[in-house]
């Protein structure tokens, strides 16, 4: 068990019996950042259809490993990572700036790093930068997405060499 503002959090592998909750969790999300980043309604149908329903996590499940943090028997963020890259990392809108995200954060890269990689990589939402930039991580430039449910976005690729002083975030 770990500590966090919002009380005792544990870490475990994702569960197929977790599926139901996890995209609870994940569409909350994709809803909150509809809101902060400013989403129409047509790409927040479209990112809960193709990314947070509980068929799109189970294709995910195939590709990533995936980590929750459960918070008084529900899970109250999750993060997936497909080799050395952080492909989700949410936590639910009523628990954030808690630490969770955090806790997430550095063990994915414990998972990544025992996995023999040097380095962490992620494409952010532009209202993360701050939170990846306190673990840190820096920027290394912008994609514009060209296809999916946010074709048109431009998104901040950012990066952290564990061998960087700034790594001991992670540990």
């Amino acid at each position: 068990m770990l500590d966090t503002q919002a009380g005792a959090v544990s870490l475990r592998n994702m569960a197929a019996e977790d599926l139901a909750q996890a995209s609870s969790l994940v569409c909350d999300n994709y809803r909150y950042l509809a809101r902060t980043e400013g989403y129409d309604a047509r790409r927040l149908n479209d990112l809960i259809q193709l990314r947070g329903s509980t068929e799109a996590l189970l294709r995910q499940m195939k590709q990533c490993a995936f980590i929750v943090a459960q918070r008084q028997g529900a899970i109250a963020g999750l993060a997936s990572v497909q080799r050395n890259e952080i492909d989700k990392l949410f936590v639910a809108p009523a628990v954030h700036r808690a630490g969770i995200g955090r806790i997430l954060f550095r063990e994915a890269c414990r998972r990544i790093q025992a996995d023999g990689y040097d380095s962490v990589f992620l494409g952010a939402v532009p209202g993360a930068v701050p939170f990846y930039a306190k673990m840190g991580m820096r920027i290394t430039g912008y994609k514009l997405i060209d296809k999916g449910p946010l074709e048109g976005f431009t998104q901040p690729l950012m990066a952290l060499d564990f061998a960087d002083e700034k790594s001991s975030f992670c540990g």
